[in-house]
């Protein structure tokens, strides 16, 4: 039996690699790039080595000697998914562990889910400067949303226990990527979002 044929479809858009606190869902760095950006090109951008948790999460994409060389150099513990051997399935202990990394990684969905449907983000700008400057707005509303939202939550945490206990947390840092879309140039050309992830802790 032949083996399937590849067929390579092109990307067009733009990529927002953000840095994210996880405990309270702040954008605290983020960066811009063309959308056939690979998912963790911009990693040593958007790591940010002063975050005081110390342990990195990310999905299989972001993988790679260079990537935890980084994470090393930066004093930092990786927790990314492991990858299947080539021909081989996942092994069964990774499989435990990359199902138990999934429930902490997933947390970073909310940012990009929430500024594509609730916010209704859509680009439709050529030029990435001109991109960079709109992403930028977007990133700086979602931040005054989580902002207001903390702000409410924390004043009727306050009214309905002012005796509460304090919760001890920590302040965690998730990354990310996703593309945003730019029309087509032809009706020969199409769109193709994709989306990757990594989020560190």
């Amino acid at each position: 039996m032949a083996a399937p044929t590849q067929i390579m479809v092109p990307m067009f858009g733009y990529k927002n690699h953000a840095g994210i606190d996880r405990t309270f869902g702040f954008i605290r760095k983020w960066m811009l790039s063309h959308a056939a950006r690979h998912d963790s090109g911009l990693f040593k951008d958007v790591l940010d080595t002063r975050n005081i948790a110390r342990s990195v999460w990310a999905d299989t994409a972001y993988r790679s000697a260079k990537n935890e060389a980084a994470i090393c150099r930066a004093k930092l513990k990786s927790m990314i998914h492991f990858r299947k051997s080539k021909g081989k399935p996942v092994d069964r202990r990774h499989q435990r562990a990359n199902a138990a990394r999934s429930k902490v990684r997933s947390a970073v969905e909310h940012v990009f889910a929430t500024q594509k449907s609730r916010m209704g983000l859509c680009v439709r700008t050529i030029g990435i400067e001109r991109v960079r400057m709109k992403i930028g707005m977007v990133n700086l509303a979602y931040n005054f949303k989580r902002l207001v939202w903390h702000e409410g939550r924390s004043a009727h945490a306050s009214h309905q226990n002012r005796r509460g206990s304090r919760v001890k947390t920590k302040n965690q840092q998730v990354i990310r990527n996703t593309t945003t879309h730019v029309p087509p140039s032809s009706p020969h050309q199409s769109a193709h979002a994709k989306i990757s992830r990594f989020f560190e802790v």
